[in-house]
């Protein structure tokens, strides 16, 4: 039985959908190929546990970058092994709504069809990331009544205003959490002489970065590789060190909030002053960029509740109301004919 599966085809993660399952999965969009054989050797999970840690003979690829596609046979592979593992059965021509962000050019969208119909997929619809994000936040947009909502993604920060159901402006940067894991790495090896993979800096990113100072800082014990004598070494980092490390990079998150205020009508912009700005996506757990965006901008800033689901539970929203596809011009095409 053909079944309607919703995919947020992430930079960092891989989130399915289907609506008997609900969200099915969720995995990092990593892939460990054979150098020598070019086939894959692991997914998800398990081919990030190897990162840093692989022979020569094994590589590392992150199939999107920026939020596009940036090694298409990776993706291919990639979505085919994922979406396969819902039915145990391969694709098998479902339909299928993928989320990908607003500003994606039409070449970038053909890529994302003509990826998941190789993978085997039928029919193929895309949604813009931020209106998926929206629909997943469990705010009603069915008013004449402009809201913000702001996508922080892995590779990208999508951000849009909402009314009536639909989008009235929209802008993204190619920015992301990411980019914050590696303004990490580059602070310990300049300022400290450390080499840190990208699972550590990623952890301290997650347990100590901020996007404001803390009251208190707080402290962890990381593992890297002392660069000048290339010997191993444990050492201390502070929250507060790391909030100077990707100061500059959290600032230059705001540019795609600046731009869609730049673009927003007066009486939109009126509307938002009250409902305020909606983060979603993982990049929102940050610690603080709610309090940083709220000062930055004047405007209520809040995190959408299960921010890093938004996304996919919002394609999943839309794959249930066939009257809101209808009405928002969403059709399902061949990845083969258009």
């Amino acid at each position: 039985m053909l079944m309607r599966i919703g995919v947020d085809l992430g930079s960092a993660n891989i989130r399915a959908f289907t609506e008997s399952k609900k969200i099915v999965f969720s995995s990092p969009s990593v892939v460990a190929y054979d150098s020598y054989t070019k086939k894959p050797v692991a997914m998800g999970k398990a081919a990030l546990n190897m990162t840093g840690r692989t022979p020569d003979s094994i590589e590392i690829i992150n199939p999107l970058k920026d939020g596009v596609i940036y090694n298409y046979d990776a993706t291919v592979q990639m979505i085919k092994f994922f979406l396969g593992k819902i039915s145990g059965m391969g694709v098998l021509k479902d339909d299928i709504m993928a989320a990908v962000p607003s500003t994606m050019t039409q070449l970038e969208k053909m890529a994302v069809m003509d990826a998941f119909s190789d993978a085997g997929a039928g029919r193929i619809c895309l949604i813009s990331g931020s209106m998926a994000a929206a629909l997943g936040s469990g705010i009603s947009m069915k008013e004449p009544r402009g809201t913000m909502f702001v996508d922080i993604g892995a590779g990208s920060v999508d951000s849009a205003v909402v009314t009536m159901g639909d989008i009235a402006v929209s802008e993204s940067v190619k920015t992301g959490s990411d980019d914050v894991t590696a303004d990490i790495i580059k602070y310990l090896k300049r300022e400290r002489d450390i080499d840190v993979g990208w699972l550590t800096a990623d952890d301290i990113k997650k347990k100590i970065a901020g996007a404001v100072k803390r009251n208190e800082a707080v402290a962890l014990i990381a593992k890297g590789k002392n660069a000048i004598s290339q010997t191993p070494i444990s050492f201390e980092i502070t929250s507060t060190e790391i909030y100077f490390a990707v100061k500059d990079r959290v600032d230059s998150l705001l540019n795609s909030i600046r731009k869609v205020f730049s673009v927003t009508p007066p009486e939109l912009t009126a509307d938002i002053f009250d409902t305020g700005i909606v983060l979603t996506g993982g990049g929102a757990l940050l610690y603080g960029i709610d309090e940083y965006i709220e000062k930055s901008t004047g405007v209520k800033t809040t995190i959408a509740d299960d921010a890093e689901n938004c996304v996919i539970r919002g394609v999943g929203n839309a794959l249930k109301d066939l009257k809101y596809l209808r009405k928002n011009g969403y059709i399902f095409k061949s990845g083969e004919t258009d």
